[in-house]
């Protein structure tokens, strides 16, 4: 039996020691002795819970405790298990379906796509899990049911497929007050049955534990009397000199600048492209607002991905404005939906370790405080115990910019043609607002000396 030593490990981090996260961490490290027991074995312990749902609150470690645990069990045995952010993992989903169906339209798509995993990585650490669409819920149903399904009493790593995830809410409060949620249920009571509920719940978000310098600043924009004087920029022009200042640098400094041209990026999967403003291939990108959230460049997760891999930094040119879930942007899109955008696109690059610098017209709280409102009335019971909403009719454009297919039939976000799920309340102002407070700790922490010393070690 191997030694995972997680608690040991964690506590050679030197941070502040947090029952909750030692609690979590003993857990996963009696999975993880586990798993790699069984690994050589053909027979796996059946009343054994193989996967852990983390759940807590915004800054609490979740994340840093699943790292661990894929960092180790990835030494102890490498290339078992894979870690990603749930937007990318969604977005691959897609076009692997995709790929699989165009290749074989007879062969049943989500097993082989299951086996597929099964083989490289039999163990998944899925950071931000969350269910806003229901198409791409059905697809998780799907998929999770083979996974957890297929045995694998010859795999040379682990006999059963093991799921680690983390995520702001509890299982049988996803999608809470969502449409159609009955048919979301079965995804939640598979994940109840096969994942045990870790915890870690608190009031410290250590993320704001931080100091920011010039050099490592994330947001520029201009001081206000709402904000408080915490900007060195006495308004947006001081603010806009500051952030072009730091993009010259980025690209070299001095005259570097010059090599930082037009480029387009192809975006999967691969009929599509995005133009960049300005880039040094490789290295750094100036990107507006409007085209990362608005309709110029009509992107979604996947399309965060790609810009993600292809620069270690990324420049958004704007402001960014004051989000308001009731606003509409320039191009006509609805605020929430610019937000909600706006927020995936942080998670994406927090996830990636890509440098963020945002020229924006507030500090995160301001900025994304119109945001945070409650779901609007009338659009579920909120407990999920209630009244369930419902629509019948297929048709129209999911926010998340993907298509779902069940059957032959075409799924949005909200079943309703030109509805955002957003737009209309309940879910997706819920989601929102959890939502929120992970980029608002994000960007604070992506704008410490802590993490501009973590890039720096990465060679970004």
């Amino acid at each position: 039996m191997r030694n995972l030593s997680l608690v040991a490990g964690h506590a050679r981090l030197g941070l502040r020691r947090d029952p909750q996260q030692i609690a979590a961490l003993e857990s996963l490290e009696t999975l993880g002795k586990h798993l790699l027991q069984n690994s050589s074995s053909s027979t796996a312990n059946e009343t054994t819970k193989n996967s852990r749902y983390i759940v807590g609150s915004v800054g609490s470690g979740k994340s840093l405790v699943m790292d661990q645990f894929h960092a180790a069990i990835n030494k102890a045995q490498p290339g078992i298990s894979r870690r990603t952010h749930f937007l990318q993992f969604m977005a691959e989903t897609h076009q692997q379906l995709h790929r699989i169906r165009s290749q074989n339209p007879s062969q049943d798509a989500f097993r082989t796509l299951a086996i597929n995993i099964l083989n490289k990585h039999p163990v998944l650490c899925l950071d931000e899990f969350q269910i806003v669409d229901i198409g791409e819920a059905m697809i998780m149903r799907r998929l999770f049911e083979n996974l957890f399904s297929i045995a694998r009493p010859s795999a040379p790593k682990v006999s059963a497929f093991s799921l680690i995830t983390t995520s702001n809410k509890p299982i049988h409060l996803l999608y809470r007050a969502g449409l159609n949620r009955g048919t979301v249920k079965p995804l939640l009571h598979l994940l109840d049955t096969h994942c045990e509920t870790l915890s870690i719940q608190g009031e410290t978000d250590y993320r704001t534990l931080t100091h920011e310098t010039e050099e490592s600043r994330c947001l520029f924009y201009p001081r206000s009397l709402e904000s408080g004087c915490d900007s060195p920029f006495a308004d947006a022009k001081q603010a806009r000199e500051a952030f072009q200042e730091r993009f010259v640098q980025a690209c070299g400094g001095g005259g570097g600048v010059d090599v930082a041209r037009p480029l387009q990026v192809k975006l999967p999967p691969g009929n599509r492209s995005v133009d960049v403003a300005l880039a040094v291939e490789g290295k750094c990108a100036l990107i507006p607002f409007e085209t990362l959230c608005g309709n110029t460049g009509k992107l979604g997760g996947a399309d965060y991905v790609t810009l993600c891999r292809e620069y270690k930094q990324i420049f958004v040119s704007g402001p960014v404005p004051l989000l308001d879930k009731d606003g509409v942007g320039h191009s006509g899109v609805k605020g929430v939906d610019l937000g909600r955008r706006f927020i995936n696109f942080v998670d994406v690059a927090y996830d990636s370790g890509v440098r963020l610098v945002i020229e924006a017209a507030g500090n995160p709280e301001r900025l994304l405080k119109g945001l945070r409102d409650s779901p609007m009335p009338g659009t579920g019971s909120g407990s999920g115990t209630g009244t369930e909403t419902r629509v019948v009719k297929e048709g129209g454009a999911s926010s998340s910019g993907s298509t779902t297919y069940i059957g032959m039939m075409e799924w949005s976000a909200t079943g309703l043609q030109d509805a955002s799920l957003a737009s209309i309340g309940s879910v997706g102002a819920s989601e929102t607002s959890f939502a929120v407070s992970r980029a608002v700790s994000r960007l604070k922490e992506m704008g410490s000396i802590a993490w501009l010393r973590k890039m720096n070690a990465a060679g970004l």
